[in-house]
């Protein structure tokens, strides 16, 4: 059975130059590498996308999670405050709090 070879699609790059978008230098083909912006740079001159350009995607929650409507039938009501004897009455609605 015969063998079947199969066509390169592209050349192999053993004696290629191309230039270098960093430096501007004519360097071997085979040695440039892709960095993140695009740009074809020399593997010597190649830098990792540093972390603080990828945000993180913070959450910024604008309503609560147990929200509850105002009521306009609660009664907010304080007397009685006293700063040496602490004696202190507070009345929200139906809850009643009473410190002496």
């Amino acid at each position: 059975m015969a063998r079947v070879r199969r066509r390169r699609k592209y050349a192999s790059g053993r004696k290629a130059k191309a230039i270098d978008d960093r430096t501007g230098f004519k360097v071997n083909y085979r040695d440039l590498k892709k960095e993140w912006n695009g740009l074809w740079v020399h593997e010597d001159e190649w830098e990792a996308k540093h972390p603080q350009l990828r945000p993180r995607s913070a959450v910024d929650a604008q309503i609560l999670h147990h929200a509850r409507p105002d009521s306009d039938d609660a009664t907010v009501r304080v007397s009685g405050l006293r700063f040496n004897g602490v004696q202190f009455q507070a009345f929200v609605g139906d809850v009643t709090v009473t410190v002496s």
